[in-house]
């Protein structure tokens, strides 16, 4: 049996029900992949959605693990199409918010270093010039 075939005539089947997930294709590797998840969990993955490529990766071995991970994967990627939009969203929202905390803190920054390097030439001049730290006796004071 030809997994790959089967495998591109089921997503073939699913994306003509849903008419959903058109330009994705499907690619059998059947492989372990190990991947480590939240909270320093490792595991198995069975399958992906790579969405850069638009493609449905599915790593099992056998034929219907194979066909239940392609399904699992075809209603991932919808679901990922219906999400996408709110993650773009809050990456522009994290996005202007550094740059606006950046630039308040960029120039509350300048300003702290500015006057700290005034106060230490203040400092360099006045002890380079020993005439201005002490005063100096004229002839004739008393002492």
């Amino acid at each position: 049996m030809d997994v790959q075939f089967e495998l591109e005539k089921e997503l073939k089947r699913l994306q003509s029900k849903y008419n959903e997930c058109q330009e994705y294709t499907v690619e059998w590797h059947p492989v372990t992949k190990k991947e480590m998840l939240p909270f320093n969990r490792m595991a198995e993955l069975n399958g992906e959605v790579n969405t850069t490529e638009r493609k449905l990766m599915i790593y099992c071995v056998d034929f219907e693990s194979a066909m239940h991970t392609l399904r699992h994967e075809f209603f991932e990627a919808q679901f990922n199409l219906l999400v996408q939009p709110y993650v773009e969203l809050y990456n522009e929202v994290q996005k202007g918010y550094e740059n606006a905390f950046m630039r308040s803190n960029y120039c509350h920054k300048e300003s702290f270093i500015e006057k700290h390097v005034q106060r230490e030439e203040r400092e360099i001049a006045k002890d380079s010039n020993p005439d201005n730290s002490k005063t100096t006796k004229k002839e004739g004071d008393k002492e």
